[in-house]
């Protein structure tokens, strides 16, 4: 791959969690004025089960990684260790935003 890739994918990895951030942040801000709270148990219950979700896909991704270097090992492709990091980091948090997301529309369909 590229060498001039990597800096940008980065870039663009931390722009979108930082415009993530700044949503929910507005939303938080905008909930505590209406006088809700932050946090109920719905949610904490929500957060819990997403990083339950998130560790163990997160989790079978890094042996999928590790499993498919090994599968081309004799290829000339190698990533320095600070990217794979970055690549397993960045899985992590998508797949907690992402399972974040299914459950609390999930339970919004199961409880109207």
């Amino acid at each position: 791959m590229d060498e001039t890739i990597w800096p940008v994918m980065m870039f663009v990895t931390i722009v979108a969690l930082a415009l993530v951030a700044l949503v929910l942040d507005i939303r938080a801000l905008r909930d505590m004025r209406g006088g809700l709270p932050i946090k109920d148990e719905r949610s904490r219950a929500l957060n819990a089960k997403a990083g339950y979700y998130a560790l163990y896909t997160s989790a079978y991704t890094t042996l999928a990684l590790g499993v498919i270097f090994i599968l081309l090992e004799d290829r000339d492709i190698t990533l320095p260790n600070s990217e794979l990091l970055f690549i397993v980091v960045a899985i992590m948090g998508s797949m907690h935003i992402a399972f974040r997301t299914y459950l609390n529309r999930r339970g919004r369909r199961s409880s109207a």
